[in-house]
């Protein structure tokens, strides 16, 4: 037996902005590392890599995070 079920909007509606944010980070990060051949782990925003590596992966970030954001997402 199953029981109808009904949408929540307002959850739907507190849920936007949060995963609206979250795919910015997986654009900044696909943008930043999608040619990266050293050593990395990516979760969510999280970033890790070797010692050596950080300086050029903070770098990447900031290119990939202007890359990622320039422009108007809404637009059609």
């Amino acid at each position: 037996m199953s029981r109808k079920q009904r949408t929540d909007y307002n959850a739907i509606g507190k849920a936007l902005a949060p995963a609206f944010v979250h795919s910015y980070d997986a654009a900044v990060l696909k943008s930043s590392f999608q040619d990266w051949v050293q050593p990395i782990a990516l979760i969510n925003d999280c970033l890790k890599v070797l010692p050596n590596d950080m300086d050029l992966a903070k770098e990447r970030v900031r290119h990939g995070f202007v890359h990622a954001c320039s422009g108007d997402p809404l637009a059609t």
